[in-house]
């Protein structure tokens, strides 16, 4: 008789439906057998497709099957080894900053899918009972209970050294770069993915009048850093009046710097690097109220790689940072057991879509 999923247990189903698979491969499967199509997982465990997907990418990830475009689902590996990985959970729970029940996307209207991403990492790796709880409360509860593991979500540097104190699986996550080099992190780097982009508008797309809308926080400091870099490495056109920097992160204000570049006329910037998404989905609207065609006329570039970013008319080109992946690396950093106290950075790719293209011919 096939397990079912169970929702009291606290564990992320795709990770339920993983150990079942798991335990299904092992005892019932050989080596080179063909398994059920996704479709038919869906069915025998009434469960949606995004969790039959996650949980088959994770077999696939670690060996265990091999998916065929076009040919179906093999075994690559069964019997007791199999068995084995199925039976492993966890064996204490992870404490983790974020306030259950609470909608991010209203708590923090331009940041809400930073958070969303790295507790979906967390959520979908960890094979454990997961508490989410204020920083306050997780203190309080680590007292008494010190070999449970936890993971700070852009924790301010006093929360982190009061709870480094009390356990030693203790992993952050250093969004903004607010830690020092010794805290046990996992953090991003924009260098690399900055400079990708201005690859890909310089030398492939023909780029030279490449212009910033950024915001002036703190945080956006690299961003804006690693944009007057590559001015220099590319040597491009960029004038004082190239560089926008505005004070909210709204759609409204990408929208009113992308309007102010466009009164420089014939001397405007052909493609323009936005800080984030939702202020580029704002010059993106604004370009096409003025009349132009984006990507033909002008080429806009995000940041971040929010959700809706394939989903902008035209989808938006950005640099995405891998806050999924942040998440995941942070589980397996704290389950490794090597949780010496040093930062593990993680890169920024960039992703191009249809905002951006050649130069304008008129422009060369």
């Amino acid at each position: 008789m096939l397990k079912t999923l169970d929702k009291r247990k606290g564990i992320a189903k795709p990770l339920q439906l993983r150990n079942i698979l798991l335990e299904l491969i092992g005892s019932q499967y050989s080596a080179g057998q063909r398994f059920h199509s996704e479709r038919e997982l869906m069915n025998m465990f009434n469960v949606s497709s995004l969790t039959v997907s996650q949980a088959m990418k994770s077999l696939a990830n670690d060996g265990i099957v091999e998916r065929k475009i076009g040919g179906g689902t093999f075994v690559k590996k069964a019997g007791e080894e199999v068995l084995f990985m199925s039976d492993y959970t966890a064996p204490f729970a992870l404490y983790v900053n974020i306030l259950p029940g609470r909608s991010l996307a209203e708590s923090n209207p331009l940041n809400w899918f930073v958070t969303s991403e790295i507790q979906r990492g967390i959520i979908n790796s960890f094979n454990g009972k997961i508490k989410m709880l204020s920083a306050s409360e997780i203190l309080s509860s680590l007292k008494n209970d010190r070999d449970s593991g936890c993971i700070l979500i852009n924790p301010p540097s006093k929360e982190e050294e009061a709870l480094s104190g009390l356990t030693a699986q203790l992993v952050n996550i250093d969004v903004d770069s607010r830690l020092k080099p010794s805290a046990n992190c996992i953090r991003w780097e924009c260098m690399n993915g900055i400079y990708d982009l201005f690859f890909y508008l310089v030398q492939q797309c023909g780029h030279k009048k490449i212009a910033l809308i950024a915001g002036k926080p703190a945080p956006h400091k690299q961003r804006i850093a690693g944009f007057r870099m590559n001015c220099e490495t590319f040597d491009t056109y960029c004038p004082p009046e190239y560089i926008k920097l505005v004070d909210t992160g709204t759609r409204e204000a990408g929208g009113n710097a992308l309007r102010e570049l466009l009164q420089l006329g014939s001397d405007r910037p052909t493609a323009i690097f936005v800080d984030t998404d939702i202020k580029a989905e704002g010059a993106v609207q604004a370009a096409l109220e003025a009349g132009l065609k984006v990507s033909a006329d002008i080429s806009i570039a995000g940041f971040d790689d929010i959700p809706d970013a394939k989903h902008l008319c035209p989808p938006l080109t950005t640099v995405r940072v891998p806050y999924y992946e942040m998440g995941v690396q942070a589980v397996k950093k704290l389950m490794s057991g090597q949780n010496e106290a040093r930062c593990i950075p993680m890169q920024a790719e960039l992703i191009v879509r249809a905002s951006t293209g050649p130069v304008p011919v008129d422009s060369r």
